[in-house]
C-alpha cells in the first residue's frame, strides 16, 4: 500500500513538471534535407538550403548541402522557416506550416529560391512536402547535420540516425 503511493506521487510530479518520457508512438519523425548542389546566390535561381532553420519560431540550427537532420515532434501543427537576408541570422516571415500525426514520419526539402545577382536581390528559404520516394531519390547519399551545428535547446527533439532513413514498403 505504501508503495503504491510512493510511486503515484512520483508519477504525479513527474507528470506536473514534463519529465515523463513520451512513447515512441506518440510522437512524429520529421526528416528535412538540403540537397546536394551549389547554394551560392551569385546567380538567380533554385539553390540548396545553406543557413539556419527554425522550427516553431525557435533556432534549430545551421544546414548546409548533402545534410539531413531528424526531428521527434508532438503530434499537430508546427511551422518551419529559414532565415531572413540579413548579416545576422533571424528567422523569415516565410513559413511553411505542416501537421503531423503520431507514429507518421514525413519529409521536408529545404532549397532556397534567388533573384539575386552577385549576392544583392531577394532571397527565400522554402521547406517543401516531398514523398519519401522523391526524397530518397534525392538524398540517399546524405550525410547527418553535425550536432555541434545544432542549437543545444534543439537537440532534445533530435532523433539521431546515422543514415538517411529507408522508405517503408
Amino acid at each position: 500500500m505504501k508503495t503504491c503511493i510512493l510511486l503515484g506521487l512520483v508519477s504525479v510530479s513527474l507528470a506536473a513538471t514534463g519529465q515523463v518520457s513520451e512513447s515512441p508512438n506518440a510522437l512524429a519523425l520529421l526528416t528535412v534535407y538540403s540537397p546536394e548542389g551549389p547554394s551560392m546566390l551569385e546567380f538567380p535561381g533554385r539553390k540548396s538550403w545553406a543557413g539556419h532553420l527554425w522550427l516553431d519560431h525557435g533556432d534549430v540550427g545551421r544546414l548546409t548541402p548533402g545534410h539531413f537532420l531528424t526531428l521527434k515532434l508532438r503530434e499537430g501543427e508546427h511551422c518551419l522557416a529559414g532565415e531572413r537576408f540579413s548579416f545576422m541570422a533571424h528567422e523569415s516571415d516565410v513559413r511553411t506550416v505542416f501537421t503531423l500525426h503520431s507514429g507518421q514520419r514525413s519529409f521536408m526539402r529545404l532549397v532556397i529560391e534567388s533573384k539575386a545577382v552577385a549576392g544583392f536581390g531577394p532571397t527565400r528559404w522554402l521547406a517543401e512536402p516531398v514523398t519519401c520516394q522523391e526524397a530518397s531519390h534525392e538524398a540517399a547519399a546524405a550525410q547527418p547535420v553535425l550536432l555541434k551545428r545544432l542549437e543545444k535547446s534543439a537537440l532534445d527533439q533530435v532523433a539521431r540516425e546515422p543514415f538517411f532513413p529507408e522508405c517503408m514498403r
